[in-house]
This record gives structure tokens, sequence and C-alpha cells, in this order.
């Protein structure tokens, strides 16, 4: 008796590749090549064109971050601005910004200017909003996930701050 049952599944002997022929071309496919190739020809492309593959760099860490916004040299602190400038979303953002950054110098200092008033959580919660808002102007699902998690923790405190039950 052989020791083959011992083994995982994926150590069998068994060979599953199967070898695919090549399939012939129906009627109706070789109407939708000869319509693309005049497609191709009507668009200017040359009949004798062959893409030659070319092999992936990997040589660089950087070459995960091969897209249109990262140059391809090394990488090095370019602080050039890529986004436009005083647009209502930079306008928003920057506000949103120093709000929430008082709010967080408000927390970490222990400022109670109005006891009776959440002031930290409420300004948390318009910075909140506003990024909120930019988040939905740029469509960026993550932002406003996180925005809109943020916006109802902070808005639940205010709830029972005033009054005291959720």
């Amino acid at each position: 008796m052989s020791s083959m049952h011992l083994l995982p599944a994926y150590w069998t002997t068994t060979n599953h590749k199967k070898r695919k022929r090549k399939k012939k071309l129906t009627p109706s496919m070789e109407k939708s090549l000869i319509a693309h190739e005049k497609y191709l020809a009507k668009m200017g492309v040359d009949p004798n064109y062959v893409r030659i593959p070319t092999p992936l760099k990997t040589g660089s860490c950087m070459s995960i971050y091969k897209c249109n916004k990262y140059p391809e040299k090394d990488f090095d602190m370019n602080l050039n601005k890529i986004t436009p400038l005083h647009t209502k979303d930079w306008y928003v953002k920057w506000v949103s910004s120093i709000v929430l950054i008082s709010a967080q110098l408000s927390t970490a200092m222990g400022v109670e200017l109005f006891p009776d008033y959440p002031l930290t959580m409420v300004l948390y919660l318009v910075g909140i909003l506003g990024w909120l808002l930019v988040a939905y102007w740029w469509h960026d699902r993550a932002l406003m996930i996180l925005n809109s998690i943020g916006a109802f923790i902070m808005a639940t405190g205010i709830v029972k701050f005033y009054f005291g039950v959720l």
C-alpha cells in the first residue's frame, strides 16, 4: 500500500491540465472579425502591427506606484502643488481642518469655556461635517464612510449630553 493517502490533496500525481484545442471559427465569429478589421483600417491602424510584449520592471521598490500621479524617477519629497487653489472644496477642507485642530487642542488642554455646552463635540461635529461635504464633492467613499461614522458618534454624544439618554 502506498502512503499517498497521507499527503494533502494538492500533492497528487494526477495531471489536471487539459490541453485545449483551437476553436474553429463560426460564421458569426468570422463576420465580427472582418467587421473589426474594417474598423481598425478605418481608424488607421496598420494591419501588420504586432504588439511586442515588454517584461515588467521589478527592480525598484517603487514599482507598485506606477501610475500617472507619480514620476518614474526615484522617490524624493517633491512638494509641488497638484490640487487646485481657492476653490470651494479648498476653503471648506481648510476651515474644517482648522476647526478640527481647535477641537483637538481644547480636548487636549481640557479647556471648558462653556461648562453647560459641549463645545469640543460641537467643534468636532462641524469639522467632520465639513470634511464629509468635501468627500461628497470628491466622490471619495473612504472619507465619506469615515466622516459619516464620526458625525454619528459626535451627534450621539451631543444628544446624550443634553438628554442623558440613548
